[in-house]
């Protein structure tokens, strides 16, 4: 899938799903990234690395989190210990 693609994608699920403006920002916050890290399948970001730079909550994260996992827009896997990283992907 292209960039266009994505994004033409996590509307119509938006849409669908009535996702909240967190799960979007958070969703294109994950987008960013993927384009800098020039869309490799699998990223590595900590929970503090993505709250700070979308300044919301960890518990907020956690829940828009969920919700883009739930409606099939990405997936993740946690962190294995306190020193490891959370990964995740696009779908």
């Amino acid at each position: 899938m292209n960039y266009i693609s994505l994004i033409n994608n996590f509307w119509n699920v938006a849409q669908e799903k009535r996702l909240t403006s967190t799960e979007g920002y958070l969703y294109f916050y994950l987008l960013s990234v993927f384009n800098r890290y020039q869309w490799k399948d699998e990223i590595g970001l900590s929970n503090r690395q993505i709250t700070a730079s979308i300044n919301i909550s960890e518990p907020l994260l956690i829940r828009a989190r969920s919700m883009l996992v739930r409606v099939g827009v990405i997936s993740f896997k946690p962190a294995k210990s306190k020193r490891d990283i959370s990964r995740y992907s696009l779908i």
